[in-house]
């Protein structure tokens, strides 16, 4: 018997689509392309995080790209994952291990961060905008959370 393809193209539910290991591969897959790579290094670049700076990636899926960004933060870094999926996080949390800085996975709302104004120098989103109901909301909440003088970086 076929599963239903409940999943489609997107990511709005992932933890309720019985195929929740097919978005996972999708990710890791999307991650891996060339073109990926390159825009992750563009970013890199042009952000140019620093020791003991906090980074937030809102809408991280599996952490892949905030955690590549660690060592980048030092010792004295964090970075702080924010997505709706509690699979996605729970994969991101079990490749956290060996991050050099501070590392915290929570599942919650883009339109809606719990977290406090100007607390982050870096906010990032890749590829999340595309999923919300409200991607005005969700930009409104990234510029509330950093800090002045800080870097939004959007990537969708």
């Amino acid at each position: 018997m076929e599963l239903p393809e409940t999943h489609g193209l997107g990511y709005e539910r992932v933890d309720d689509d019985p195929n929740t290991a097919v978005l996972l591969a999708a990710m890791d897959a999307t991650a891996r392309w060339e073109s990926t790579r390159r825009v992750r290094e563009w970013e890199r670049d042009e952000v140019r995080l620093g020791e003991g700076q906090r980074l937030l990636d809102v809408g991280c899926g599996r952490g892949d790209a905030a955690l590549a960004l660690a060592d980048d933060l030092g010792d004295g870094g964090e970075i702080v994952g924010i997505d709706a999926s509690a699979e996605m996080l729970r994969v991101a949390r079990s490749d956290a291990g060996s991050a050099r800085c501070r590392v915290r996975f929570s599942v919650g709302d883009a339109c809606s961060l719990d977290e406090p104004d100007a607390s982050f120098d870096v906010v990032r989103a890749e590829r999340t905008l595309q999923w919300l109901t409200d991607p005005g909301a969700a930009v409104t909440e990234m510029a509330r959370v950093v800090r002045p003088g800080g870097v939004v970086s959007l990537i969708d």
